[in-house]
């Protein structure tokens, strides 16, 4: 194991939310629920991932100091503190662990995010335009696309 992993994991174990998860926590009338939607739809709130939960890319070591069983215990450990904050990552099936992992340092950290306190926010990243995905090589729509054309 990397010496920082332990490090790391701890980090990610204090950016838990310390508020009560979406399992747990619902709107008290319907009215608040469509205030939520209506701040989550409209951005209201919205920073970068990295705003609330404090990791930064600069936390996470480069993919080629790390084994993969370092990488999937930094995602699994990433994957349940988002988890507190009503969220999760849709990663493609097909997409190996040093690419997730560095698709997390590199685009998930900075991503747009808006806390809600009940539902549940995917991070899919498709936006149908396969040429254009964020997936790149790994996209689910690509061999769609390119049977297409």
């Amino acid at each position: 194991m990397h010496p920082y992993i332990l490090h790391l994991l701890s980090d990610i174990k204090a950016a838990h939310r310390l508020e009560q998860a979406a399992e747990t926590s619902f709107p008290q009338s319907f009215e608040e629920e469509m205030e939520e939607i209506e701040r989550y739809i409209s951005g209201e709130g919205e920073r970068p991932l990295s705003y609330f939960t404090g990791l930064k890319k600069e936390h996470f070591p480069p993919k080629e100091q790390l084994s993969e069983k370092d990488m999937k215990l930094v995602l699994r450990a990433f994957d349940e503190m988002l988890r507190t904050w009503n969220a999760s990552i849709d990663f493609p099936e097909n997409m190996p662990y040093s690419e997730r992992y560095e698709f997390l340092r590199n685009k998930i950290l900075e991503e747009g995010f808006t806390p809600v306190k009940s539902g549940y926010i995917h991070f899919d990243f498709c936006s149908g335009y396969a040429p254009g995905c964020a997936w790149g090589k790994y996209c689910s729509c690509l061999e769609i696309w390119n049977e297409e054309l």
